[in-house]
């Protein structure tokens, strides 16, 4: 049985995400703490703001995504250290693409890192603007987009009728009128940026320039990595590409194409991150709606708690799928 473990990204977050495993898990806090002491200037202050922090806080870009790569990367640490042997199929959202490239492999923890503090760096100069959540499907949240003339992109295409628009901060309040006067559902994703837009492809090129200095610690990936980015699995040429990782900042996530590929019978998807949004996407799947396949989502909220994950990792454990999942 294959395990597909999913790492996602940018709106996921949420105040506490992940504490409770800080003191449940000697693994996730050990992970915490690497990149804490990886990350350098700001890091202090970075830990006070997960520890401490407001949703305000947590909705500002530069502080939830290096906090979203962190927590994921650890809570996917802990739940692979649960199983010896385990070797899970990876696939990332967004930033949680870097976070599962880490794991592969990719990048080391240490270089991951380094590449969250620069990303936060060009965001500060990046154009203000934010997601909006759809429930609708992108041609048609597109085609409104477009006769209200508002310049806004796909950002990403989750699951049938789920999907994100990204445009700049002027427009989004005409975008959420727009979409709810057409009867579709829509919410701001918590976020200050427009990511997966072309507003921050110049903080991307840049992000690349820097990561490009250190491509010779690039490596191939030792686990089975699944890209949002391209839809489809990370091989060598891709992995030691450092543009690869960080054009995606201006590109739309393509989430629905690359869980498609993964659509097996017998699969478990867990969720190894804070929220649902994911998980809610695999739900879609025709073999997880046909009820051969599973859906975990052991850190879907504030109230998920060590018993929750417990009863993921005893899932994950009896699934029999140790040394099925990789290459």
């Amino acid at each position: 049985m294959t395990v597909v473990l999913m790492l996602p990204g940018q709106g996921s977050q949420f105040v506490g995400m992940g504490q409770h495993l800080n003191e449940h898990s000697p693994v996730f806090r050990l992970e915490m703490e690497r990149f804490f002491g990886a990350y350098g200037d700001g890091a202090a202050h970075l830990r006070h703001l997960w520890l401490k922090g407001t949703r305000s806080d947590l909705a500002r870009a530069e502080v939830a995504q290096p906090l979203l790569y962190a927590v994921c990367l650890a809570a996917a640490r802990a739940m692979i250290s649960t199983t010896p042997g385990l070797k899970p199929v990876l696939i990332g959202h967004s930033v949680g693409e870097l976070a599962a490239a880490t794991l592969a492999g990719v990048l080391t923890p240490e270089l991951g890192a380094d590449l969250m503090r620069r990303r936060v760096e060009l965001l500060a100069d990046a154009p203000d603007g934010g997601m909006v959540g759809c429930r609708g499907e992108p041609d048609r949240v597109l085609d409104i987009m477009k006769r209200n003339g508002i310049m806004a992109v796909l950002g990403a295409d989750n699951a049938p009728g789920q999907c994100v628009v990204s445009l700049g901060e002027a427009e989004i309040a005409h975008c959420v009128r727009a979409l709810r006067d057409e009867g579709v559902a829509c919410m701001r994703v918590p976020s200050t940026k427009p990511f997966h837009s072309p507003l921050l492809a110049p903080a991307g090129r840049a992000l690349g320039e820097h990561l490009a200095e250190r491509q010779e610690e690039l490596r191939p990936p030792a686990l089975r990595l699944i890209s949002a980015f391209s839809a489809g699995p990370v091989g060598h040429r891709q992995a030691v590409d450092p543009f690869f990782w960080s054009d995606q900042m201006a590109a739309p996530v393509r989430f629905r194409q690359a869980l498609s590929t993964l659509d097996v019978p017998g699969a478990i998807f867990v969720e190894v991150g804070p929220g649902s949004t994911l998980g809610m996407a695999a739900e879609h799947l025709q073999n997880v709606a046909a009820g051969s396949s599973r859906v975990l989502t052991p850190l879907a909220s504030p109230r998920s708690d060590a018993e929750t994950w417990d009863a993921a990792v005893q899932e994950v454990k009896s699934s029999g799928s140790v040394r099925r999942g990789g290459r």
